[in-house]
């Protein structure tokens, strides 16, 4: 092969090896975990709440927090892995809490297909994630919180 070739071959190669570089770096960072589904308080409190999140660090702490505010008021939660919301039948809760991540301006395709099922969404409450918290969810009439994915926001007191 003419020395030319090749090196044109470098030069357009090394661009090209550094954006798929970046953007594995980019996915496995920003990953997120599944969490294991669990219960607490009594199945025939009053009130039911059903919390779906994704696994990360920070949606972790926050979801300990709220199960740990709430677990005190005589409150059913049943808490799940966002991908097992296409298993659930909402007329079982009093509210339904999901936290997601938004990528590209988008929830995930199995939170925004469980929410389509209901035409009223006055028990459900979003609380989505992203890099900077500037990403809003639109496409749904709904009460929604966004916020960055700091673990600071969500520090541990001593």
């Amino acid at each position: 092969m003419k020395k030319w070739i090749k090196v044109v071959l470098i030069i357009l190669s090394v661009p090209i090896i550094l954006i798929i570089a970046l953007l594995s770096a980019y996915i496995i960072m920003n990953w997120q975990g599944v969490i294991d589904p669990y219960q607490v308080g009594d199945p025939n409190a009053p009130k039911k709440v059903l919390i779906a999140s994704q696994g990360s660090d920070f949606k972790n702490i926050l979801l300990e927090d709220m199960v740990g505010q709430l677990k005190s008021d005589n409150i059913y939660m049943s808490i799940i892995d966002c991908t097992s919301l296409k298993k659930d039948n909402s007329t079982d809760w009093n509210a339904i809490v999901i936290i997601h991540t938004t990528k590209v301006h988008q929830m995930p395709k199995y939170v925004s297909t469980y929410l389509q099922r209901f035409s009223d969404l006055s028990r459900f409450i979003l609380v989505s994630t992203s890099g900077g918290g500037d990403e809003m969810i639109t496409e749904f009439e709904v009460d929604a919180i966004s916020t960055a994915s700091r673990l600071s926001d969500v520090a541990r007191s001593p």
